[in-house]
């Protein structure tokens, strides 16, 4: 899409984001950027709101307005600043292989989708109960036409898998409705019924040691990535990640499907 001579590559906006990480900055929320380029504070009252709710609040619209206004004038200041520092080539091949990688067709693994954070603390009946949970949330947000989070986080699941091992009497949320209560209540009775060989398996990922040849190689190219990044004023995981070196030197034949070419130039990969 082009406007006033702007080419947003490759789609119809442009990520601020990337544009700002390969600035060099650290703070890259929209907020910050605002306040960085305009000197600008945008408020946040409004962040965690319910905007499924209606009438929307003055407060809420002012807030909506905000997180638009700024966008294609911060657009305009960072193209000039990557145009200017020469790595507007790194933006443009960073966004070519987001976009590549988002059109995949990836099948989500149905044994690793309902893994959610704390999840790995569980014991595996509780893992049995926990997934049990993630797919009555999934129902329920279907049915609901809402996002799953705002029918229980992902901590109120794992506290109520944890809990549903010893309690006696399990008590859930009583915000929730009624009907919804009952059809929580009879998804864990029935998972603590689960047999022992029903449960989760956890997988056991077995790391390859590393040579001394390969040791000493992934030392010599993460001294190098970090000195690099320091005289770029760049974060070194934006450079080249340390499981992106890790895989060079195990595969070598990867490089070019683990880094962009601009990362391959400037390690001399």
């Amino acid at each position: 899409m082009l406007r006033r001579g702007i080419q947003f590559v490759p789609g119809p906006v442009f990520d601020t984001y990337v544009a700002a990480r390969l600035m060099g900055m650290k703070e890259v929320g929209l907020a910050s950027l605002v306040k960085h380029f305009f000197a600008i504070e945008l408020p946040k009252s409004s962040q965690k709101a319910n905007w499924a709710r209606r009438p929307l609040t003055d407060v809420m619209i002012t807030y909506a307005v905000n997180d638009t206004k700024y966008l294609l004038p911060l657009a305009e200041r960072l193209e000039q600043e990557l145009r200017n520092s020469s790595r507007w080539h790194w933006y443009e091949e960073s966004c070519t292989r987001a976009v590549a990688a988002a059109a995949e067709d990836r099948e989500r693994d149905p044994e690793k989708i309902w893994k959610i954070p704390g999840s790995a603390a569980l014991p595996t009946r509780g893992l049995a109960v926990l997934r049990d949970l993630w797919h009555w949330r999934e129902s329920e947000a279907q049915q609901a036409d809402r996002p799953p989070f705002q029918i229980m986080r992902n901590e109120d699941l794992v506290g109520l898998a944890e809990a549903a091992l010893s309690a006696s009497r399990l008590d859930v949320p009583d915000w929730l409705p009624s009907s919804r209560r009952r059809r929580l209540l009879s998804v864990i009775h029935q998972s603590l019924q689960i047999p022992e060989a029903d449960w989760p398996q956890r997988n056991r990922h077995t790391r390859l040691r590393p040579t001394g040849e390969q040791e000493k190689r992934f030392e010599q190219l993460r001294l190098k990535r970090d000195q690099l990044a320091a005289e770029l004023t760049l974060d070194a995981s934006v450079l080249a990640s340390r499981s992106a070196l890790e895989k060079v030197v195990r595969e070598p034949e990867a490089v070019e499907t683990v880094l962009l070419r601009w990362q391959r130039d400037l390690l001399g990969l």
